[in-house]
């Protein structure tokens, strides 16, 4: 359509564009052009029962399942009373839908990605074969888990497996395409039956996508060292009072802060290896997009309570951010028996069970926390050894020596082997200090750089934990349960008995005397963790006093530490749009549970923090020119969203979201633009660079309120916030007005597409800034209704009219995403849902 910007990325050259070329399916684009009306009214369940398409019965070591799958959109139930019987019966579901994708998983989580989709997947197989435990470290894992969960585990495999042997005997009606272009069946041992392993590597590589935090510390040094204290406290602050809190009345926690720090790196030149990490770093993140692996995400989630609602109900919304791909990331599968009772979302391969979801009486819903879990750590090659020979750590067969606690260790060495197809195996070297795998390599400073994990070893445990959250009964429960987990996530909850609850989770290290956070430690033992601190009690919480919880991936309590990811937390925060929302609606009904998150979805997040601040710029600096006048007209009669009303033409309704876009870009360009941060990782202008305009904006005396946090830097180099504002937007709208009149420029349509994880044809549709899944759950104290979506759709098969859920079921979800429509959310479809439990 003409006009329109594209959201996401496809490299024709790249190696997930390799599946297509081998498989010969012409990838079309099915564009949905809707246009989403702010405020219509989600779908409800109906109360009754559900028809259904299939009702199949399987049997795992003599005891009986059940498959069952919905007619509407192709969902499976699994009904067993025994718990392995239950869970094979998850595994055999998985497979029938995603059997790809799974394998895609497994490999991603394996770092063999190369062996099938060629050396453009080395950047990602390198990257996790270097920070993976082995083979025996995995042993210790397993035996650690309690006996319930490995029963899970165990038997989820097998039915992965017993579904891989039914494709291998009928595999033109059950293999999935993308294995034939790959070797099956002149490769009897493609795909490879399931292992253990494989599920526990799987669980490991998604934990550390959406549950590992931190690690910038070393991009902040770099920071410090070039630009300067005034700089850094800018741009990485500790703590901001000014940005929100999803449980404002927790009380103060600092944990990870350690007395006495200060902002300094008195630690070798770091300047070359941070730009080397951050180089390989990109790569990594560059690889997963290419090949449509989900890899990091930002997620929404609110609840409220009773009396915040329009009657007696609690309600909840998930919208987990996790990207889109075709499959989507997100399979949907209900289970029912042996103390299960649950419908919602799982990964292929990676769990047996819903992450996020709904029992008869309760619900949950995550996002991504943001602690610090990760330390780079500097260990000091001199005076143990001379400088290295490679910046590369995996091209060193020889361990290496390191200072610690006054003494020279040398770093335990394996090599792995990564098989690439249409070229020689790879061997990499993997070292380990005592911290962690070691990144990288600088023989001009001649040290070393190790990630130390909190979560070492113990990535885990969450799995124990989120089978707690399928079994709970009530919020103590449910709280209990996410002990268990190291990294970071957000849940959010609400049940029958009108409670809703919130916490954050994971532990974070407890740093040594004189220990900044926000940068690197020194290898030498001499700023080593003294142990951790559990999260959960310093963020629990339910029925606020303001009626709801809402997060966005923002601070979890006041007076939180940001560790080295100080710019989460600003008072710019996206959070604000929803927080704001929420807040405004005395009585939040089922039908303003899908409009709050339409606002979300549709708002420019700028525009929600600076628009009052332009236009009090052009109230107090006295006679603007004509245009800016104009160009203020236009901004103020906006309401701040991206709206389509005649998506054909494939641009936005309101020349005011265009002028505001471009002040707000020329205006961070004037503060920032003249400083090259592209060394960082940064692309102009610098991450927090939103939050130091907005507190230069506050602290002017003609704008309310005061900034929590001082202004250290000169960035406006002595102007007035105000004249420079006007002064950029003169700028801006005498360029537009060289082009045309003001109120016909008009900024082009976002669009969605999804990232091909195999042979489906690419779709797309407009950009929504919403969950990749959504659900919404109601529940009074005799009824409960709930809905979700989940585009594209359930199933993940190329076209095949045998499959039990044909490729009608591949993208009949996508209108009603795009469409803000919602499919009811069947909790089991063979007992009734609307009034019962």
């Amino acid at each position: 359509m003409p006009g329109r910007r594209t959201v996401g990325r496809w490299d024709r050259s790249g190696p997930r564009m390799r599946v297509v070329r081998v498989i010969a399916i012409v990838a079309t684009v099915v564009a949905i052009a809707t246009t989403a009306a702010i405020g219509a009214p989600a779908v409800a369940a109906p109360p009754h029962a559900v028809e259904v398409a299939s009702d199949v019965s399987l049997e795992y070591r003599g005891e009986p399942v059940r498959l069952v799958r919905t007619a509407d959109f192709g969902i499976p139930h699994v009904y067993a009373d025994d718990l392995g019987a239950l869970f094979y019966g998850s595994g055999y579901a998985t497979a029938q839908d995603r059997l790809w994708q799974a394998e895609v998983f497994r490999r991603s989580g394996a770092g063999t990605l190369a062996e099938v989709l060629g050396p453009g997947a080395l950047p990602a197989d390198r990257a996790v074969r270097r920070d993976d435990y082995t083979d025996t470290e995995y042993a210790a894992m397993w035996e650690a888990l309690p006996a319930d969960v490995r029963t899970m585990i165990s038997s989820y495999a097998d039915g992965i497996n017993a579904y891989i042997v039914e494709a291998r005997a009928e595999p033109f009606a059950k293999m999935p395409l993308e294995f034939f272009s790959f070797g099956f069946p002149q490769r009897p041992d493609f795909p490879a039956e399931w292992t253990v392993q494989d599920v526990l590597r799987s669980i490991v590589f998604f934990v550390r996508r959406f549950g590992e935090t931190g690690g910038a510390d070393i991009v902040n040094a770099d920071l410090l060292q070039s630009f300067g204290p005034d700089v850094f406290a800018d741009l990485r602050w500790r703590d901001d009072p000014d940005a929100y809190a999803t449980n404002p009345a927790a009380g103060s926690a600092r944990p990870g802060r350690a007395p006495g720090f200060s902002a300094a790196w008195n630690g070798p030149d770091i300047t070359s290896v941070a730009d080397r990490i951050q180089a390989q770093n990109d790569r990594f993140t560059e690889t997963l997009i290419e090949l449509g692996i989900p890899h990091k995400g930002g997620s929404n989630a609110w609840a409220v309570n009773p009396w915040k609602a329009d009657g007696h109900a609690t309600r909840l919304l998930g919208g987990p951010q996790m990207g889109y791909t075709i499959p989507q990331i997100t399979h949907e599968i209900g289970l029912h028996g042996a103390g299960f009772d649950v419908h919602g979302m799982t990964f292929a391969g990676a769990s047996p069970f819903p992450l996020i979801g709904r029992g008869r009486d309760f619900s949950w819903t995550s996002t991504t926390g943001v602690g610090d879990t990760m330390d780079h750590v500097i260990e000091l090659l001199a005076p143990c050894q001379g400088p290295p020979s490679s910046g590369d750590p995996g091209d060193v067969a020889q361990p290496l020596s390191y200072l610690h606690d006054g003494q020279c260790l040398q770093t335990d060495v394996r090599t792995e082997v990564i098989d690439v197809a249409g070229r020689p195996p790879v061997e990499l070297h993997v070292h380990r200090t005592v911290h962690g795998p070691v990144i990288a390599l600088d023989p001009g400073s001649n040290i070393a750089v190790a990630v130390e994990r909190v979560h070492w070893m113990r990535e885990l445990d969450a799995i124990t934990a989120f089978a707690g959250f399928n079994r709970a009964r009530n919020w103590r429960q449910f709280e209990t349960a996410a002990r268990d987990i190291w990294t970071n996530h957000n849940f959010v909850y609400n049940d029958a008995r009108g409670t809703i609850g919130y916490t954050m989770v994971g532990r974070l290290p407890v740093r040594a005397e004189g220990v900044d956070s926000r940068l690197p430690r020194l290898g030498d033992g001499s700023q080593e963790w003294q142990g951790f601190t559990e999260i959960v009690p310093l963020t629990s919480g339910t029925n606020p006093v303001q009626g709801y919880f809402v997060n966005w991936n923002n601070k979890p309590v006041p007076d939180w530490d940001n560790g080295d990811a100080g710019v989460a937390f600003g008072p710019t925060h996206r959070v604000g749009v929803l927080a704001d929302a929420l807040a405004a609606d005395d009585a939040v009904s089922w039908d303003d549970m899908d409009r709050i998150n339409q606002i979300g979805g549709h708002t420019w997040i700028a525009a929600h923090f600076f628009r009052p601040m332009l236009l009090r710029a052009g109230d107090v600096t006295g006679s603007p020119s004509h245009a800016v006048v104009e160009a203020l007209a236009l901004v103020a009669s906006w309401d701040g969203r991206r709206t389509d009303a005649a998506p054909d033409d494939g641009f936005y309704d309101d020349p005011g979201l265009t002028i505001f876009r471009a002040w707000h870009d020329a205006m961070l360009d004037e503060l920032f633009g003249h400083v090259d941060y592209t060394t960082l990782g940064d692309p102009p202008p610098p991450e927090g660079s939103a939050d130091v305009l907005w507190r230069l904006f506050v602290a002017d005396d003609d704008h309310p309120g005061d900034p929590a946090l001082p202004i250290n830097a000169d960035w406006l180099e002595g102007r007035d916030v105000d004249r420079v504002a006007i002064d950029v937007l003169q700028r801006v709208v005498d360029e537009r007005l060289a082009d045309g009149p003001l109120d016909t420029w008009l900024t082009p349509e976002f669009v969605q597409n999804y990232s091909a994880l195999g042979a489906l044809p690419l779709v797309s549709h407009p950009f929504l800034n919403r969950g990749t899944y959504n659900q919404i759950v109601e529940f009074t104290r005799s009824a409960s209704r709930s809905v979700n979506v989940n585009p594209p759709g359930q199933s993940g098969l190329v076209t095949n009219p045998a499959s039990p859920t044909p490729a009608d079921h591949t993208r009949d979800q996508l209108n009603l995403y795009a469409s803000w429509r919602y499919k009811p959310q069947h909790l089991d479809p063979l007992r009734p849902v609307g009034g019962q439990r």
